[in-house]
């Protein structure tokens, strides 16, 4: 019985070091994950800035073309 319970509470110790290490990688996964959606984000601003300029210019370009519609844009 004493061999069993020396057995045991080595086994518990095993399982808190192991439960303490899972708990510190989990919060540095959690902390490069939102480094990550924080990238993520930012890297999505210039194509949406980029869209918008384009669009313009294709809006100004189509009302200084006159009629036939064709923007410079379009031509190369």
């Amino acid at each position: 019985l004493k061999e069993k319970l020396k057995s045991t509470a080595r086994w518990r110790e095993e399982l808190q070091e192991e439960l303490a290490l899972n708990k510190k990688q989990t919060e540095a996964l959690r902390r490069c994950l939102a480094k990550l959606k924080k990238a993520l984000s930012k890297s999505d601003e210039p194509l949406k800035v980029f869209s918008r300029f384009l669009n313009k210019v294709r809006t100004l370009n189509i009302a200084s073309s006159g009629q036939h519609g064709v923007s410079t844009l379009q031509r190369e």
